[in-house]
């Protein structure tokens, strides 16, 4: 029996993806059966629904009172210092507060890497693989609304996407570019320019775990934050 499948029975789950396998493979070499296994239980568990308060509009307390007060159970999440999530069933795109842009949905580990990247008001940003611009709204929080944040991502349709997320967060310091490659000509002007720029490759449009979805290209992905692009 291959480590995935033992690691996937221990959990008491149907079997790991194909992509999943080799993670499962390093986990027991690196860290032991032990660790495979609560690996595996995490993946059979489903995530909770967090979100990201828009700091533009509202503090976390603020945004946990509102919540409360349209009948949400949220508790403030452990690490980032931006979520809140819903423990209750909710309809979070039907809230008030959701309409009002008080907030935007977002893991936590999400939070943390927009986090992680220090905006700061005034610098010139990159969000590299921007998609429908999760971080990209959060690195935007974290500028104040101020200096230049530039969403790019092979595809434009996703970002699109981030327009109508963008006028309902109020976020007006943004701009899209559709990027095919590195050396592409329109993001040329860049060079040697950014202040920080954040890369969440290869924009696979997988995520991390607990949220583990199998795709046909599969769902190996790193973010990391760098500077002086």
């Amino acid at each position: 029996m291959d480590v995935g499948a033992r690691a996937s029975r221990a959990a008491g789950g149907a079997g790991l993806p194909a992509s999943g396998k080799l993670r499962c493979e390093v986990v027991v070499i690196g860290s032991g059966a032990g660790e495979t296994r609560a690996l595996a239980a995490a993946l059979n568990v489903r995530a909770p629904l967090t979100v990201r308060a828009n700091l533009l509009k509202n503090t976390r307390d603020e945004l946990i009172a509102t919540l409360r007060a349209e009948g949400s159970l949220v508790v403030a999440t452990k690490i980032s210092p931006w979520g809140v999530t819903l423990t209750g069933r909710t309809n979070v795109f039907a809230l008030r507060a959701f309409k009002a842009g008080l907030f935007e949905v977002q893991d936590e580990g999400s939070q943390l890497i927009a986090l992680a990247c220090e905006a700061r008001p005034g610098q010139l940003v990159v969000d590299a693989c921007a998609g429908a611009g999760g971080k990209t709204l959060a690195l935007a929080c974290e500028m104040h609304n101020k200096g230049r944040l530039i969403a790019c991502d092979r595809d434009l349709r996703r970002l699109d996407e981030l327009r109508p997320r963008a006028r309902r967060n109020g976020v007006h310091n943004w701009e899209a570019r559709a990027v095919q490659e590195s050396s592409d000509a329109r993001v040329a002007d860049l060079a040697s320019q950014a202040d920080v720029v954040l890369i969440d490759a290869p924009c696979a449009g997988g995520s991390t775990p607990p949220r583990w979805r199998p795709s046909r290209r599969g769902n190996r992905r790193s973010s990391s934050g760098m500077r002086g692009w």
